[in-house]
């Protein structure tokens, strides 16, 4: 009988452990040479024996198909683990874990994990991450692909001419243009029919109930476009003309213009007010398909924020940039900058990942790797930081990086994730215990690192 029992504990236990085994992607930075400078003095640090690896996956048994045909919810957790070692003995670990809508945070040493609530984001969001999770070993088995090039066709926008009569519209038509009206009381019909099938709590959550209540009892507004072809470009201008007493203003308060030829279209609104027009928005994409690039741009307020993107090839390598332009009334400007160059380079796997801000700080991350097609890849990575504000500096990490797929892996869960803090309503006990908690965590990496650590 005992003999028996040990069989069945031992079943248990074999159960137990393979509950969470499954298949993670592993990334691990070790032996890092640390240089930082200051002042035009720089001291270089050697950690050698250090380790941090980062494993990520979906905890919980894939969906399975019932009887009925019909898939079951996937209710797999989207999981990370941070464990850091020092000669093969841990200094730190910890989980970050999407239950239900909260990220949860975890740390070795913390007396309860720390939530940030995602609800904001959506169920669809949180779908998403449990879809990017999944498919995170296949990402590490193949290399970014290179964007070949798009072929952005015209918009036959006289076609729409067509449509207009079916709308009890009836056009007015010339050799290259067509025109039209929308009288206010076909406008304000539409305008009711819509507010009827929307629920009025989703209107009222966004504001716009009341508003659209108002127009339409102040006489709403009337429609007048135009469509033009000049056989390379073909232009949609929609004027917003308001009503009053019956009466259809003749200029437009504002008018949403749309154009479009071969690989470039751009779509604008305009506000004219006393014969004054300001550009509210545009937004333009442009291709070059035979180069194999693409231009975007963004534009709200004349220019007060921009952005702007591109997709192009350079010496051999992909290359992905945004450029982000805010300006503030006072006239104060701020630009961020983004980029990823990747791309086989020297027969290894590049990659070269820019973020700065202008006139504040610098990041760039360089990472070269060799890999077997599986999954498993080695090779090195550097980070630098670099800040422009007093006092000016430059930080530097190497590392050499390990990365793999390993079947199998047993994840940590996060045992007390129901008795989590919630990061945006901290009471100020809670926030005085955690910063205590989180002191403790980073006074043990500074002991265990007091040898090569410079003094303060």
């Amino acid at each position: 009988m005992k003999k028996l029992l040990a069989i069945v504990l031992v079943l248990m236990l074999l159960t137990a452990s393979a509950a969470f085994a499954e298949t993670a992607t592993v990334v691990t930075y070790a032996n890092p040479v640390v240089s930082m400078t200051q002042d035009g003095q720089t001291q270089t640090i050697d950690l050698a024996g250090l380790e941090l690896t980062l494993s990520a996956g979906l905890v919980g048994e894939e969906p399975q198909v019932g009887e009925d045909g019909a898939e079951a919810a996937d209710t797999r957790v989207p999981t990370i683990l941070l464990d850091v070692l020092k000669d093969g003995q841990a200094l730190l670990s910890g989980e970050a874990q999407f239950i239900g809508t909260a990220l949860v945070l975890n740390l070795d040493g913390l007396s309860r994990p720390i939530a940030v609530d995602m609800a904001q984001a959506g169920e669809m969001a949180v779908g998403g991450y449990r879809q990017m999770f999944a498919a995170l070993p296949e990402m590490a088995k193949s290399s970014l692909p290179a964007f070949t090039g798009v072929q952005i066709p015209k918009v036959d926008l006289m076609g729409l001419a067509g449509v207009l009569p079916m709308l009890g519209i009836e056009p007015v038509t010339t050799e290259n243009s067509v025109s039209f009206e929308l009288p206010a009381e076909m406008v304000n019909m539409l305008l009711q029919m819509i507010l009827q099938q929307v629920p009025a709590e989703a209107l009222q959550s966004i504001g716009l109930a009341d508003s659209l209540n108002q127009l339409l009892a102040s006489g709403g507004f009337a429609l007048r476009g135009n469509i033009s072809d000049d056989g390379t470009t073909a232009v949609l201008a929609i004027g917003v003309h308001p009503v009053a007493d019956g009466a259809t203003a003749d200029e437009a308060a504002f008018t949403l213009n749309f154009s479009s030829a071969a690989n470039a279209d751009t779509l604008s609104v305009d506000m004219s007010m006393g014969g004054q027009t300001m550009t509210l928005g545009e937004l333009a994409l442009t291709s070059l398909p035979d180069q194999a690039e693409l231009n975007g741009s963004l534009q709200i307020m004349q220019g007060m924020l921009s952005l702007a993107f591109s997709l192009y090839p350079q010496d051999g390598l992909q290359v992905g940039a945004l450029e982000l332009n805010v300006t503030d009334p006072t006239g104060n400007a701020q630009k961020v900058t983004a980029s990823l160059v990747y791309g086989q380079k020297d027969g290894a796997d590049y990659s070269d990942f820019a973020f700065a801000v202008d006139g504040q700080m610098a990041v760039e991350l360089v990472s070269e790797t060799t890999g077997d097609g599986s999954g498993n890849a080695t090779g090195n990575a550097t980070l630098s930081v670099e800040t422009y504000a007093e006092p000016q500096g430059n930080v530097g990490i190497a590392s050499e990086v390990t990365q793999s797929v390993v079947e199998g892996f047993t994840f940590r869960n996060i045992e007390n994730a129901a008795n989590a803090i919630n990061a945006t309503s901290m009471t100020d006990e809670e926030n005085a215990q955690l910063q205590q908690e989180l002191n403790g965590v980073l006074g043990k990496l500074m002991v265990a690192f007091g040898d090569v650590m410079p003094a303060a």
